[in-house]
């Protein structure tokens, strides 16, 4: 693959935790251990610089293989969404097939619907949250 060749992907960090896929589409893959309240403080904190001056982005997360967020964890999540919510366009969770996933599926259909009232679904892949984003 020639320099002019080299997309983006090839040049991110693969322990980044957000990367752009266009203009208004940003993926933030959460790995275990990453969902703890003190965390995601500073991560969503990052995520507000990286949307900073933009409208209608679209936020997928990619949540597979990361267990549950408590109570506390889940408090901070709806916080730090609901100061971002005028600055998105809808946002996809990305799952895997395990019923503790699922259950992860519900709990954030009611925080991101209902409370944050953002557009918002379940997908099995980053490739489909991102298609389903920018319908």
């Amino acid at each position: 693959m020639t320099a002019a060749e080299t997309s983006s992907d090839d040049l991110r960090d693969p322990f980044a935790p957000f990367h752009w896929v266009d203009a208004t589409t940003i993926v933030w893959k959460l790995r275990p251990g990453e969902h703890t309240s003190e965390y995601l403080h500073v991560i969503f904190a990052d995520l507000q610089a990286l949307i900073a001056g933009k409208e209608e982005v679209g936020v997928v997360i990619d949540l597979r293989d990361v267990e549950l967020p408590n109570a506390a964890a889940r408090a901070t999540i709806r916080t730090h969404l609901m100061r971002i919510r005028p600055q998105l366009r809808g946002m996809a969770l990305v799952l895997d097939t395990t019923p503790t996933s699922r259950l992860m599926g519900h709990i954030a259909q009611v925080i991101v619907s209902n409370v944050v009232g953002l557009r918002f679904r379940i997908h099995d892949s980053v490739e489909n949250a991102v298609a389903w984003l920018r319908e």
